[in-house]
């Protein structure tokens, strides 16, 4: 489906007229096809499937595996010169284990990717790797983008079943405890997510597959609350569960939404295993010499993000 949407550029004074293509980036026939009806120069890859649990683990290979393998096949096969920026999250990234590395040490793009901690963290590494070998086998032009936990405006924020971070529920007192509050995660603005993004696509000599990472605001698990708290005005989690209690529920919840109930358990086992493995650091001088990212105090987007929910839902819904 192609519907010509008009919209004025920045610094332009003229009308650029885009086109939506719409396609199943499962079907590599649809995919081709809609890459070569576009007729671009440059594709960004954000589709993803984020979650914590699937009623099938196989939803995880579709979405960020598969769809990435025909994307890749699609650009390979285009006319003309087209670049790719893959769009993936650092816990993709996994947690680096080469020498002088700990988990308290922040690791940089020059690193090898270590283990994951998900399903979800696995599925998107595989993707990454695909495209990383095409890119530096000169199969396809682009580069790669790793998203630290994007915050801001969104309507997923409606839905605690698909938001990841559950911000609504933490903003309506619905979560009791927290799991190991003391780890250490980095979080993004998304409009500065988005910026990263154009920059990457916009800069040259970059095409061979090169990586940045993005996102430099560093909150412990129990300031991130605090700070969901103090902007909703209502009470932070009272509680701490043990990481291994929560684990071990986690694990159990997960086993009996598979097998019994169908349905996702309020905290599953990839969730808690993220949660309490320890400090995530990494650095993005990179991005920030390369791409002249300068990022946003991180208050900002939870600020925005509490704003989305309170004026767009009600708690209960």
């Amino acid at each position: 489906i192609s519907t010509p949407l008009p919209i004025r550029v920045k610094h332009h004074a003229s009308l650029v007229y885009l086109s939506r293509v719409e396609a199943d980036l499962e079907s590599e026939e649809q995919t081709k096809e809609a890459v070569k009806s576009s007729k671009c120069e440059v594709v960004i890859h954000l589709a993803a499937l984020y979650a914590w649990w699937r009623p099938s683990s196989e939803d995880f290979k579709k979405a960020n595996v598969d769809s990435v393998y025909n994307l890749l096949k699609a650009v390979r096969g285009s006319r003309g010169y087209i670049k790719l920026v893959h769009v993936s999250t650092v816990l993709a990234y996994g947690r680096p284990t080469g020498r002088g590395l700990t988990p308290e040490t922040a690791f940089n793009e020059s690193c090898e990717p270590g283990p994951t901690t998900s399903l979800y963290a696995a599925s998107k590494a595989e993707g990454d790797k695909l495209v990383l070998d095409a890119m530096t086998h000169g199969d396809v032009t682009g580069c790669q983008v790793y998203l630290a936990c994007c915050v801001g405006q969104d309507h997923k924020l409606l839905d605690p079943t698909i938001d990841v971070m559950r911000i609504k529920d933490l903003v309506y007192g619905q979560i009791p405890a927290t799991i190991t509050s003391n780890a250490v995660f980095t979080y993004v603005y998304v409009k500065d997510a988005a910026l990263a993004i154009v920059r990457a696509a916009d800069k040259e000599g970059n095409e061979r597959g090169e990586r940045y990472f993005i996102g430099d605001q560093r909150l412990r698990t129990s300031e991130y609350y605090s700070m969901i708290a103090e902007i909703s005005g209502t009470q932070a989690p009272r509680f701490e569960v043990p990481g291994w209690l929560a684990l071990c529920s986690g694990v159990t919840s997960s086993w009996v939404g598979h097998h019994i109930t169908g349905r996702a358990p309020t905290a599953p086992a990839d969730l808690v295993r993220t949660a309490a493995s320890g400090n995530f650091l990494f650095d993005v001088s990179k991005s920030k010499e390369e791409l002249g990212m300068k990022y946003t105090p991180i208050r900002m987007a939870f600020e925005e993000a509490v704003a989305y929910i309170k004026g767009n839902d009600k708690p209960g819904k």
